[in-house]
């Protein structure tokens, strides 16, 4: 794909990681929304990792999404100290340290690929967390928001110069478990309100 081609679709996925996350300082500004400290704290670090698995593979415009997410992901870690739910549970402490662990990994194997693997796994656990909740209770989470996810996932997949384990690996797994997630909040609405009317 020529290299301007790829600078666009890094462009467009930029901007809806940032316009995304528009609603949900908008959120938090009203109070419908409460950030959570730990999980920010978590998809800062590793979203930071990813970036620099990506930046030092080879994925060129498609790691600036990283870049953005992560930059995202950090203003909302900031917004969540004055705002946000400061408590911690074990299953935040198990991912918080597992993300913490994908450094030295790195750095140990000399090779990123162990730590984008874990840091998706980190992520994978992310979405089934959230699962049981969502499946009770399917418009406690913003359908729209998913579906922008994999849409800024996709777009970042096409956008990196190099397709390899370390820099696709992150990307198109967390855009297959958005769709799956966002298919499950679809499905679960559709049929709440059937169940209803």
């Amino acid at each position: 794909m020529p290299e301007v081609s790829r600078q666009i679709l890094a462009a467009l996925s930029i901007a809806l990681s940032i316009g995304g996350f528009i609603p949900y300082v908008w959120g938090v500004y009203r109070g419908s929304v409460r950030p959570h400290l730990v999980g920010w704290l978590i998809w800062t670090l590793l979203t930071a990792v990813v970036f620099l698995a990506q930046l030092f593979s080879g994925g060129g415009e498609g790691a600036w999404t990283t870049a953005a997410i992560c930059a995202v992901c950090f203003v909302a870690l900031v917004i969540s100290l004055f705002r946000g739910d400061k408590s911690w549970t074990p299953f935040d402490w198990l991912c918080f340290v597992l993300t913490l662990l994908s450094i030295p990994l790195w750095i140990f194997s000399g090779s990123p690929l162990y730590s984008v693997i874990l840091l998706t796994f980190i992520e994978l656990l992310g979405f089934a967390a959230m699962t049981p909740k969502t499946w009770k209770e399917p418009r406690s989470e913003s359908l729209s928001y998913f579906i922008l996810s994999i849409l800024k996932y996709v777009l970042s997949a096409a956008a990196l110069d190099v397709w390899s384990w370390e820099t696709a690996l992150y990307p198109v797994a967390t855009a297959v478990m958005a769709l799956g997630f966002s298919t499950m909040i679809l499905v679960r609405r559709i049929r709440i309100s059937s169940s209803m009317g």
